[in-house]
């Protein structure tokens, strides 16, 4: 009996989703991708939960959608992380090889860094959108328009995020959420979209102007398109800023968005 009681390492199947879910969902913004990964996302994670009492207690998620690897952990102990870490490297092997990213809240962050080698740490603020209306800025509508994005658009989009990289960018994004461009006559200068939305957490996020079309408000008019289009539908809106990009935050801080609390993008090696 006492063998059958202990917590297990399983896939996360369906009879146990929703009460991950609810776990996730008793702190939605420190849980956002945790949620996004369960619901929006699904399809491109591998998901592994710690299971005690027939309930899960601890979840890791592998987000297998983008250029590098990257995890997202609920989990209360260094023994949860590396149980799930240990787990999903012998399922994932890229995990094993490669350099992980995250983004992490302070208890997750100080857990990882307990737990793996090469660990690097850069603050974050997550900044949520605070008012229910954006004031307007002007841009010069004789050489600019702000457009909605669609997948025909993709190749602008590729280029310009080959001139000024977006770490997380996927093309798939394009389909979880709105996505806003400014574009100098034919061609796409400024963006932002999202990099998951469900009805509870949406992400703001790969905001990126060309230089040379820089301080013209168009990351303002851009960013302003992408959160008007998510209020209403979505309970908290946010984005996530380098903690030392004070220009960034305070264009946040001028249309509304306040500082929630500090996070961590990590790097580090799970072996």
């Amino acid at each position: 009996m006492a063998l059958e009681n202990r917590p297990q390492i399983v896939g996360l199947d369906h009879n146990h989703r929703d009460w991950a879910l609810g776990l996730a969902l008793a702190e939605p913004l420190n849980n956002a991708l945790i949620i996004a990964d369960l619901t929006q996302l699904n399809a491109e994670c591998g998901i592994i939960a710690k299971i005690n009492d027939q309930h899960p207690v601890a979840l890791a998620c592998y987000y297998m959608d983008l250029p590098f690897a990257s995890i997202a952990f609920l989990a209360e102990s260094i023994v949860d992380i590396i149980e799930l870490t240990a787990d999903l490297g012998r399922q994932h092997s890229r995990l094993s090889q490669e350099i992980v990213y995250g983004v992490y809240n302070r208890k997750i962050a100080g857990l990882i860094n307990e737990c793996f080698t090469d660990v690097q740490a850069m603050p974050e603020l997550q900044m949520v959108l605070k008012n229910d209306s954006i004031a307007d800025v002007s841009i010069d509508t004789s050489q600019y328009r702000i457009e909605r994005l669609t997948a025909d658009d993709l190749v602008q989009i590729s280029h310009l995020y080959s001139l000024v990289p977006a770490m997380a960018w996927t093309p798939k994004a394009l389909t979880y959420g709105p996505c806003f461009g400014a574009f100098y006559q034919d061609t796409l200068v400024s963006i932002a979209g999202v990099h998951f939305v469900t009805k509870w957490v949406a992400e703001i996020g790969n905001v990126v102007t060309h230089p040379k079309h820089r301080r013209l408000n168009l990351a303002y008019a851009c960013t302003k398109a992408v959160a008007d289009a998510l209020r209403g539908n979505c309970e908290n809106v946010f984005l996530c800023v380098m903690s030392d990009n004070t220009p960034a935050i305070r264009l946040y801080e001028k249309m509304g968005f306040g500082t929630n609390q500090e996070l961590y993008l990590m790097r580090y090696r799970i072996q």
